[in-house]
């Protein structure tokens, strides 16, 4: 009678065991797909945070390309007001010149104009003095021979 007792309570062991090994298997294999959840859920998670990384990346350099397009415009209007102002002071610069050399040229003129008058009043005066010299020659030859 002992001996069936052991017996009966080894073999009441070993289903215990058996069921404990069953449980835990379960158990296991319930922990295994949890954790791949938990896995899934993280790779889930990276790939959303990866792809929201490019799109703020993405985003700043469009700013950035922006950004240095303003910048480029910017220099290039300044650079086009600068070469227009330069065009106007040398516009000014010449037309000052010219101005000078048109004065210039019409000082030469009234110049040459002057002597030709001076000339012209040189020559009168001296017509005129020829002429006064002649009639008073010709009223001295005249009393001369009225004497």
């Amino acid at each position: 009678a002992a001996e069936r007792q052991r017996n009966y309570l080894l073999s009441q062991l070993r289903k215990t065991e058996s069921m404990a090994e069953e449980e835990t298997t379960k158990a296991e294999k319930s922990m295994n797909r949890a954790w791949s959840a938990v896995e899934k859920a993280n790779q889930v998670v990276e790939e959303r945070r990866r792809a929201i990384q490019e799109k703020i990346n993405a985003r700043d350099k469009r700013l950035a390309d922006l950004a240095a397009r303003k910048a480029r415009e910017k220099l290039e209007k300044e650079e086009q007001i600068q070469s227009h102002f330069d065009f106007v002071k040398k516009r000014q610069e010449m037309k000052k010149k010219q101005d000078v050399e048109r004065l210039t040229q019409v000082e030469q003129q009234l110049a040459v104009k002057d002597r030709m008058i001076d000339e012209q009043i040189n020559r009168a005066n001296q017509e005129r003095i020829a002429k006064t010299t002649e009639m008073s020659e010709r009223r001295n030859n005249k009393s001369r021979q009225a004497r």
